[in-house]
């Protein structure tokens, strides 16, 4: 398998391992338009705000640059002003 196949492999195992530990469920949009490979939410639950939803974009790199900050990964001028926008319902993240 070629490697950004591989590393695309191993970036969707990850947000089901992390949604499944934190009992949430994830879907995947059937097209990425907005830069958000991922939906993580939560179905009804209870507290004051019902079916929460985390809206991702999902990188994965086999070289990291890390530091004490944590890790660097190039973003696309689309993907980041996507991602940066404030007039959003649905918050989102990259991980």
């Amino acid at each position: 398998m070629e490697l950004n196949r591989q590393k695309e492999q191993f970036g969707n195992a990850f947000i089901h391992a992390a949604a499944a530990a934190a009992g949430l469920a994830t879907c995947r949009p059937g097209v990425d338009e907005d830069s958000v490979d991922w939906i993580i939410h939560q179905s009804g639950g209870s507290g004051t705000i019902r079916s929460p939803r985390l809206e991702v974009q999902l990188k994965c790199t086999a070289c990291p640059e890390g530091d004490t900050e944590g890790f660097r990964y190039p973003l696309g001028t689309k993907n980041y002003r996507d991602l940066i926008r404030v007039d959003l319902l649905v918050p989102r993240c990259t991980g």
